[in-house]
């Protein structure tokens, strides 16, 4: 909490210049105690676990479950390793999220307008306000769709520890 010590990640240490395991905190007990603080839970319905210290680096309030997987961190504070509901951070149980169908719906419909192709799976509204293609356009809706693409197919078979 003291300005002149700035918050450091723990399992993702990096220095200032992005050089791995910078600083102090990679000697403490307290650490090492979090690293192996193993969550229980599940990625896509398989069985996976991730550490504390991962949870808590990639815990961001953009994720869309923020409030149930602050939830599951509190908790894993406290002891409990075996969450009912799975983790999600970063791209992690994005398949979950209620958004989920309807970010495919605007990259299907991206596709369309980028690519000049068609599917049934789109929405027009969205398509109409994009105007009439041009080169830019194009270009803009590829990179907003490959960004959302990559966001639902983040393969996360790994555990994280």
């Amino acid at each position: 909490m003291d300005p002149s010590h700035p918050y450091r990640n723990l399992a993702l240490h990096d220095g200032d210049c992005g050089e791995p395991g910078a600083g102090d905190a990679a000697d403490s007990t307290f650490l090492q105690h979090t690293k192996e603080a193993i969550i229980h839970d599940t990625v896509d319905g398989r069985k996976s676990k991730v550490s504390l210290a991962f949870a808590i680096d990639l815990l961001m309030p953009c994720v869309w479950d923020f409030v149930g997987s602050f939830v599951t961190i509190l908790k894993a504070v406290g002891g409990d390793l075996h969450p009912q509901r799975p983790l999600a951070c970063c791209a992690r149980n994005v398949r979950l999220s209620p958004l989920c169908g309807r970010l495919q719906t605007i990259s299907d419909t991206l596709g369309v307008f980028w690519k000049d192709e068609t599917t049934e799976n789109i929405d027009r509204s969205l398509l109409v306000s994009l105007g009439t293609p041009t080169p830019i356009k194009r270009w803009l809706a590829a990179s907003l769709d490959k960004t959302i693409r990559l966001h639902l197919s983040q393969p996360f078979d790994m555990d994280l520890f």
